[in-house]
């Protein structure tokens, strides 16, 4: 029968691969295949890196901080600017003001001397006609009256009023032009100011007028506002050049500057996506190709490739395995041929190898005959369940009837459980109040109640006791739960080591920090984002544990121990594997001792590679057992 299956067996194994070879060999091109969206992967990274590169020295000529600065000295120069033609304005209106003081400081003096030698009186000509009248009076009273003195009186009366007349007239004719300029001063003045020239106004005109200290404190805040416009103006022209590298016109600085802030806006989104695009990549820096190469990066190319890659590594692993396993059955089957020929020779049958299977199956069809007849009588014999020792050699005289026997069997035993189950339930209840109160289970019953009693009691004031100290514990568990949740930041903190992300980021390339948030959960992040640990790929959560075994156990040992890894790699990518398997060996030459078991080829012989030149390298294969 072993011959049988040992034949069907190796030609169903024949058969497997056989196939499995014709199946591989449509796979002949898939390496290739691979390995160039690998590379187009890969060049999309580096080209996406490049791009990235442009945009971050684009966008580092100014920071955003240094920008906002830029804007607020463009609205701090225009106000400013405002400032100074406001102050040159009323410059001009102080210094119209001076000149207008200047003006009435200058005809102050004339105006008193003008005013001090001026004549105000006006010469009436009614004293001319009055001495015409006295004096023609006189000259009447003397020639026609006769009366000379009176007359003369008269006369001389007249005369007197014609010379008073004469004095007053030379007077004014003496200062007439003095009270010309006078009177053209005055008009002037009035035009001028709309007001009466007088002394009380002149002088309160001028001290409002007297504006020289205001005129200096103005033109000093104008220069210092002219100072201060130049400045802001030679920064802004300055950094505006190094912005846009060619002079931008001061009309359209903020024009300029607006719409570079809309581009560096785009920039900023177009360098996220870029930065995403490359994340969702997940190519390490090292792994860039830089060479050109013709084959375009399509992912669900490359994930099909990948996943015909693993069928194809499963396929020749099986050939292998078959082989293998043809290879024991070819063995065992020589060494099971050689102890067939042995039976045939002890029975003396000499046949050749082509009769075997049919006078086996003679052979084996006789015995399983013989088997089934002992197997029988056997059965029938233990069916009775009577014990050799007990075989009664003589006939009782009655007939055996089993069905009988069953019946009443059945019934004592169905009886004496019945008194068994009352016997061991009172013991049980004896037992227990025996326990609680603590007597011997052979007390009267009258005696252990009574010591329940008690024992109630005494427990009725344990619950009390017991429930203070429940109070206490949630105090202490308050305590300690506020203790654990420092010592969970010290463990945090003890994690983000410089060991612990230096390693993780040469394991992954990419994430150098972990994180615990308040749900418990693990976060990893790099420099540019945070991902949940449960978001991650498979092959990427094994590095991560990885990373925090070794860095855990460093901490907890504060030595070197040893590591057993079952497959921990097997989920990573193979262009990630190479780099897990050196940090392993890596941690072997700072003292660990690694034992790495594993099922697949791939990995057993990077780890073969790695090892060739090393002493302290053992590999142990198993083979399939059948």
């Amino acid at each position: 029968n072993d011959y049988v299956k040992f034949k069907e067996n190796i030609e169903k194994l024949e058969n497997e691969s056989k196939n499995i070879s014709d199946e591989i060999k449509i796979f002949k091109n898939l390496r290739a295949d691979y390995e160039k969206q690998l590379n187009a992967k890969r060049n999309k990274a580096y080209k996406l890196d490049n791009k990235i590169k442009e945009f971050n020295l684009k966008l580092s000529k100014i920071s955003d901080d240094d920008l906002n600065k830029l804007d607020n000295k463009i609205i701090n120069y225009k106000e400013k600017s405002t400032d100074h033609q406001k102050k040159s304005k009323e410059l001009e209106k102080l210094e119209e003001k001076n000149r207008d003081f200047n003006w009435v400081k200058n005809i102050e003096k004339n105006y008193h001397d003008l005013k001090q030698n001026a004549y105000n009186q006006k010469v009436s000509i009614t004293y001319l006609i009055v001495a015409a009248i006295v004096f023609i009076s006189g000259l009447v009273v003397s020639i026609i009256n006769k009366n000379v003195i009176i007359g003369s009186v008269l006369m001389l009366l007249g005369f007197g009023f014609s010379i008073y007349f004469s004095l007053n007239l030379r007077k004014l004719l003496k200062n007439k032009a003095k009270n010309d300029e006078l009177e053209k001063l005055e008009n002037s003045f009035k035009e001028k100011f709309e007001n009466e020239l007088d002394d009380a106004y002149l002088a309160t005109l001028i001290s409002e007028l007297d504006v020289s200290k205001l005129i200096d404190m103005v033109k000093d805040e104008q220069t210092k506002l002219l100072n201060e416009i130049n400045r802001l103006k030679a920064e802004i022209e300055n950094q505006l050049f190094q912005i846009f590298s060619k002079n931008i016109d001061e009309a359209d600085w903020l024009i300029e500057l607006n719409n570079y802030k809309q581009e560096r806006k785009k920039d900023d989104n177009t360098l996220k996506f870029l930065e995403l695009e490359l994340a969702k990549l997940e190519v390490d820096v090292t792994d860039y190709y830089t060479n050109d190469i013709d084959e375009e990066y399509d992912s669900r190319k490359l994930l099909d490739l990948q996943e015909k890659l693993n069928n194809l590594n499963i396929l020749e692993n099986q050939l292998k395995n078959i082989e293998r396993e043809l290879k024991n059955e070819n063995d065992k089957l020589e060494k099971l041929k050689e102890k067939i020929q042995n039976v045939f020779d002890s029975l003396n049958i000499q046949i050749p190898e082509n009769e075997w299977e049919g006078k086996l199956k003679e052979l084996i069809k006789e015995t399983t005959k013989i088997k089934n007849d002992i197997n029988a009588i056997a059965g029938e014999l233990a069916g009775l369940g009577i014990d050799p020792d007990d075989f009664i050699t003589e006939d009782p005289g009655i007939k055996f009837d089993p069905t009988k026997l069953l019946d009443l069997e059945n019934l004592i035993n169905e009886k004496s459980n019945q008194l068994k189950e009352i016997e061991k339930e009172n013991l049980d209840y004896k037992g227990e109040i025996a326990n609680i109160t603590g007597l011997s289970i052979k007390d009267d019953w009258n005696i252990l109640i009574d010591h329940l009693y008690e024992k109630q009691n005494e427990i009725l004031n344990q619950l009390k006791h017991q429930e203070s100290f429940i109070i206490a514990g949630i105090l202490v568990h308050q305590a300690i739960s506020e203790l654990l949740r420092a010592e969970d930041e010290h463990i945090q903190n003890s994690i983000n080591s410089p060991n612990f992300s230096d390693l993780l980021f040469n394991i992954t390339g990419k994430y150098n920090n972990l994180l615990i948030d308040d749900g418990g959960k693990i976060l990893i992040s790099s420099d540019t984002a945070e991902y949940k640990l449960q978001d991650l790929s498979t092959g990427t959560k094994e590095q991560v544990l990885f990373a925090l075994r070794v860095t855990l156990a460093e901490k907890i040992l504060d030595d070197k121990a040893f590591f057993i890894l079952d497959d921990a790699f097997q989920h990573s990518d193979y262009d990630r594997r190479p780099k897990l398997i050196d940090q392993v060996f890596s941690l072997a030459d700072k003292g660990w001792q690694i034992i790495y078991l594993t099922m697949d080829e791939h990995i057993q012989k990077l780890f073969s590679d790695r090892a060739s030149n090393r002493q302290d390298f053992n590999e142990i294969v198993l083979d399939r057992l059948s």
